[in-house]
This record gives C-alpha cells, sequence and structure tokens, in this order.
C-alpha cells in the first residue's frame, strides 16, 4: 500500500485515520438509547443526532476553500482531531441535554475535516479512486469497529462517561502521530485557486456529481436514521437489550462494512458494474428496514450483516465516483461540495425518524416502513440515472 505523491507514510496515515474514527464512534452504539433511557424524548434525540450533520453542512465547504488555498491538509486534519477532544471533553463539564448537543454538534464539526482525508487521497488518483477510497474506508471501519468492541466492554463495566475519557486519550494519541507524519507539500498558485472558482459551475452542471451526490445523500438518511439513530432505540426500548447486545449489533455491522471496503479496494482496479452495486446496496437496506421491528433479539443481530453489506457499498461508491468527469483542479471543490451535500441526510434522516416515532407513539413497523420505501426509491432512482464509468 504505497501512495508516492501523498505521504511517505502512508501506513501511519491511515492509522491517524483508525484513531480519528474510533475516538469519534466509541460511544455510538450506546448514544441514542442512553438518551431515551435517560428521559430524552425521540423528537429531542433526532435533532441531536441530526446537528452532527448540520455543522458538516456548515463546514464541508469552507474547510474544502482553505484546503485548495493551502495546498496543504495537514492543518485541517489537526483541527479535526482537537475538535474531536473538544466534543468529548464537553459531557465531563456540562451537565445537561445541551452538552449532549454540544457533543454532536463538535463532532459534526471534526468530522467536517474528512474532506482533508479523502481529497488528499484522491489527488493524481485517476483509475485507482475505488482502491484508495476502499483502503480509506476501510481504516475508517478498523477503527469504528475497534471502538465498538472496547465500548462494549467499558459501557457495559464503567459507564457513559468513562468512554469520552477514553476516546479524548486515542484522539490525543492520534495527534501527536498526526505530528510526526511527513505530507507532501502541494505548492497551490494564485491562478489554480482561481481556476478552481471559475469551475464551480462545471461542477455543479455535471450530472454524474448530482446522481453521485443524491445516492450518498439517501444512505446517509437511511444510516443515520437506522444504524446510527434509532435501531439501537428500538433493540433497547422493544427487545430489552442490554449492553452487550447493542454492541455486538454495531460490531457486526461494522465489520461486514469493513469486509466490503477492503473488497473493493481490493479489486477497485477491476471493472465494476457500480450501477447494479449501488442498486443492490438500496434493496439491501430497504430488506433490513423492514425486517427490524418483526425480529427478536437474535434477528436484529444477525440482519445487521445485510445492513453492514449494503451501507459499505453504498458509502464508497458514490464517493469514489462523484468527480470522475472532473478535472484533478476541481476534485476538492467537488468532494466539498459532495460532501455538504450527504450532510442533509446526516440532519434529516434522524430528525425524520424522532418525529415519526414520537407522532406515531413508537410505532415501529410503521417508521421502518417508511424508511425501507425511502431505500427503494434509492434504488429506482440509481436504475434510472446512473450510468457505469466502465463498459
Amino acid at each position: 500500500m504505497v501512495f508516492e505523491k501523498h505521504t511517505r507514510s502512508p501506513n501511519l496515515f491511515f492509522v491517524i485515520v483508525a484513531l480519528f474514527w474510533f475516538s469519534q464512534y466509541i460511544y455510538i452504539p450506546f448514544f441514542s438509547p442512553y438518551l431515551i433511557a435517560i428521559g430524552i424524548s425521540a423528537s429531542l434525540v433526532g435533532i441531536i443526532i441530526g446537528s452532527y450533520g448540520f455543522t458538516q453542512l456548515v463546514l464541508r465547504v469552507p474547510l474544502c476553500i482553505v484546503g485548495s488555498k493551502s495546498g496543504s491538509h495537514k492543518f485541517i486534519i489537526g483541527a479535526g482531531i482537537i475538535g474531536v477532544i473538544l466534543a468529548c471533553a464537553a459531557p465531563l463539564v456540562i451537565d445537561s441535554w445541551v452538552a449532549f448537543l454540544l457533543t454532536r454538534a463538535l463532532a459534526g464539526a471534526a468530522s467536517s475535516t474528512w474532506i482533508a482525508y479523502s481529497a488528499y487521497l484522491l489527488e493524481g488518483a485517476e483509475d485507482a479512486a475505488n482502491q484508495r477510497i476502499g483502503y480509506l474506508m476501510a481504516a475508517n471501519s478498523i477503527g469504528i469497529l475497534s471502538s465498538q468492541i472496547t465500548g462494549t466492554f467499558i459501557y457495559g463495566h464503567i459507564g457513559m462517561r468513562m468512554m469520552f475519557v477514553v476516546a479524548i486519550c486515542v484522539a490525543s494519541i492520534a495527534f501527536v502521530l498526526l505530528l510526526l507524519t511527513p505530507f507532501r507539500q502541494r505548492t497551490v498558485s494564485g491562478e489554480h485557486v482561481l481556476k478552481v472558482a471559475i469551475n464551480l459551475a462545471g461542477v455543479l452542471r455535471n450530472r454524474n456529481f448530482w446522481v453521485c451526490s443524491v445516492q450518498a445523500l439517501t444512505t446517509m438518511f437511511l444510516l443515520y436514521a437506522t444504524t446510527f439513530g434509532f435501531t439501537g432505540v428500538f433493540a433497547q426500548e422493544a427487545l430489552g437489550a442490554g449492553p452487550l447486545v447493542l454492541g455486538a449489533l454495531f460490531v457486526l455491522f461494522q465489520f461486514c462494512s469493513m469486509l466490503v471496503s477492503i473488497g473493493l479496494g481490493k479489486f477497485g482496479r477491476r471493472r465494476l458494474p457500480e450501477r447494479g452495486i449501488m442498486t443492490v446496496s438500496f434493496l439491501l437496506i430497504a430488506a433490513h428496514c423492514v425486517i427490524i421491528p418483526f425480529t427478536g433479539l437474535t434477528g436484529i443481530i444477525l440482519i445487521q450483516i445485510v445492513a453492514g453489506i449494503g451501507f459499505g457499498m453504498g458509502n464508497i461508491l458514490p464517493m469514489a465516483n462523484a468527480g470522475r468527469e472532473l478535472d484533478e483542479s476541481q476534485q476538492i471543490l467537488s468532494m466539498g461540495l459532495f460532501q455538504t451535500i450527504y450532510s442533509f441526510g446526516m440532519i434529516f434522516g434522524p430528525a425524520f425518524t424522532g418525529f415519526l416515532f414520537d407522532s406515531t407513539g413508537n410505532n415501529y413497523q410503521f417508521t421502518f416502513s417508511v424508511l425501507a420505501f425511502v431505500a427503494i426509491a434509492g434504488a429506482a432512482f440509481t436504475l434510472a440515472n446512473y450510468k457505469n464509468s466502465r463498459g
């Protein structure tokens, strides 16, 4: 795994990626169920979760402009790691629901720097885009998977607050490693920045960019409505799941998602029927939404295999292909816009689902059926609009 144009220490770079997401997700399997258990309404929980996407919506494009002007992404990545530390410190010093809102908002600000990671690897990638994004998402998944295994133990034996302490420690290690990692400095001239600004209209006119963006928005809407939102709430409130089961849901989900990321990274240079893969992705997500409210504890754990495969495919391909028809000078800008657009899904997925839960008296069957319909609509949209990059 060598990317000569980007850094002399690619393996260390991916370690930083894994540690960053470890500290971001260690408490996520238990976050929504915990908020419900301490008496916060589903609608407010949806807003708290959605604040994670709101700050990303606000910050993605400004950060991509800063990255374009600076020619180096190291500063942005470092700022994101510091944001993680601040996000996890909030519940330790503030004792109210406002702390959890601040936690997710700051975590979203930190995740906005994901543009720096992805844009850095996509520079000069060309046909290797799928491969590099696959490796990047694999490091992402490894970090999240290991965090959820760790979090399951901590939550069951020590409690929620200690997870925030562990997250702060891990993020601090990531920051130290970042300082030790040499990045290739890319010189950016005024002409280059001007060209990016002029070509903004070209990005917005590109049909493939919008198709991939809508696919990603839909995927994120469903991901933050279910796995990162209310699947755990259903498991706890309706099925009586404890910490071990809640952790198992996410561990199995992330493990399957990681395998998909590694697979797409390994075979990224080969011909991929991307339209078919994305269609299957949405159909798998729809199937998992339909099954969840009609199953027991064993079933809801096993259905995470389907969810992990579906979301794993749906997360990688749109990101890798959104800028495939654009010039290299447009790549950073297009990635910032792409991630800004899918942030709408992070905001409205959990907020919409929380509203449905409250307005229907926690009617899980109806709520998850609506989400299944959204996934089917995503599949239909893909069939009607997406064109494979090859063949």
